[in-house]
């Protein structure tokens, strides 16, 4: 049993970006490093042929779970913050019993990447990009957070399909370096596996770049976890002038303003 302090449990779906996430905050938080833990959770797969899957009972029921867990191993003396390590599971409809069920253990809150982003977003300009079925849900939960879907700096429906076809083949890419399960992505099969998967990744995150500057966008919020990842590869070999924003920095600023 931890002693009365703020705890910050990281729940983590996939380990490779699980953990990344979890380092960046680490080290961009003003908590100490024993204060801040990291649970790698077992939980189906979000996102199925590039949509949203239909399990999403079977996931409420899962993250339900976890949270009986949490609670069941913290003190209402305990100030514990939670996070969760994937932006499309920080969708309500994912969360809907877990919210429900923290309303009776106030010690225990629950701070998503999506809340964090939505605090600071203002302007077009700042474009949120993340797996494909996030991006349409978001133009419904949160209509003032910018996706390909919604921004007014794509000028047809086919540029809007193209930009997050894109990123989402970027996601698949970065899951596949890290080897973490990409068999609910078959249409890019055996691709994925193949020696040429660095470069391609390479080559599709630098088109992303160039098309997102053509479209005069400025900010750019990585509402992946598996984005920050494939930037960094890229930043190695060549410089990037967009503006990376990566919400476990916005995660960070909120922790400490609790």
């Amino acid at each position: 049993m931890l002693m009365n302090m703020t705890t910050v449990i990281v729940l983590a779906p996939d380990l490779g970006s699980g953990y990344d996430f979890y380092e960046d905050l680490l080290a961009n938080s003003t908590l100490p490093s024993h204060q801040i833990h990291f649970f790698k959770i077992d939980i189906l797969a979000r996102v199925v042929n590039d949509k949203l899957t239909t399990q999403i009972l079977e996931i409420n029921d899962q993250l339900l779970q976890v949270f009986k867990s949490l609670v069941a191993s913290f003190t209402p003396s305990n100030k514990v913050i939670v996070t969760i390590a994937c932006n499309t599971l920080s969708l309500p409809r994912f969360l809907q019993s877990s919210m429900e069920f923290l309303r009776n253990y106030p010690h225990i809150h629950l701070l998503t990447t999506l809340e964090a982003v939505q605090a600071v977003i203002s302007t077009p300009k700042e474009l949120f990009v993340g797996t494909k079925p996030l991006s349409y849900e978001l133009n419904h939960v949160y209509p003032q957070i910018y996706t390909p879907i919604n921004s007014p700096v794509f000028n047809s429906n086919e540029e809007r399909l193209a930009m997050v076809d894109l990123v989402q083949e970027i996601i698949w890419r970065v899951k596949a370096q890290q080897h973490s399960l990409v068999d609910t992505a078959p249409q890019y099969q055996p691709d994925l596996q193949s020696e040429e998967n660095l470069k391609e990744l390479k080559l599709k995150t630098d088109l992303l770049l160039g098309k997102l500057s053509e479209k005069g966008v400025n900010d750019l919020i990585l509402g992946c976890t598996e984005l920050p990842s494939a930037f960094k590869i890229l930043a190695m070999e060549k410089q990037i002038h967009l503006n990376l924003i990566n919400p476990v920095h916005l995660i960070a600023k909120e922790i400490a303003d609790y």
